[in-house]
């Protein structure tokens, strides 16, 4: 059982991970700003675009792994609902934690000429995650 969990939630962690970064190109076309954090991570590593890619999709697949150990059971609500609350929650601890320090942008963007426009952006790019994370991680109950 647990390592039909490990790998449901690497997969999830995965899919989740890939929406995620297309709904980050794709919001530009809806009047937000693209956002890249593969480009981002490659930046301030000064390694390739590919090297950022993959540190991206292995935070969002350990976040996966978090999500499913420690969270998945306590946070509320339909397995869905569980995906929306964890990508808010990834939302702020971006916001908090991973734009200071993978870039200039500063707290909440702070540092950006429009940070009310970024923090929408980043909020729907972590929903996205956290619903498709919801959508595809089930566990395997063993009954």
């Amino acid at each position: 059982m647990i390592r039909e969990n490990f790998m449901r939630s690497v997969l999830a962690g995965f899919i989740a991970t890939y929406v995620m970064t297309m709904t980050g190109f794709w919001q530009a076309g809806i009047g937000l700003p693209k956002i890249d954090v593969g480009a981002m991570l490659a930046a301030n590593m000064g390694h390739t675009y590919a090297w950022g890619q993959l540190a991206h999709f292995i935070n969002g697949i350990i976040l996966a792994l978090i999500y499913a150990k420690w969270l998945y059971k306590v946070l509320p609500g339909h397995r869905v609902v569980k995906g929306i609350i964890y990508g808010i929650i990834t939302t702020i601890a971006a916001g908090l934690v991973v734009v200071p320090l993978a870039s200039p942008a500063g707290v909440f963007f702070t540092r950006t000429p429009n940070p009310a426009i970024m923090i929408i952006g980043s909020l729907v790019i972590h929903l996205a995650y956290g619903f498709t994370l919801g959508v595809v991680y089930c566990p395997f109950n063993k009954d």
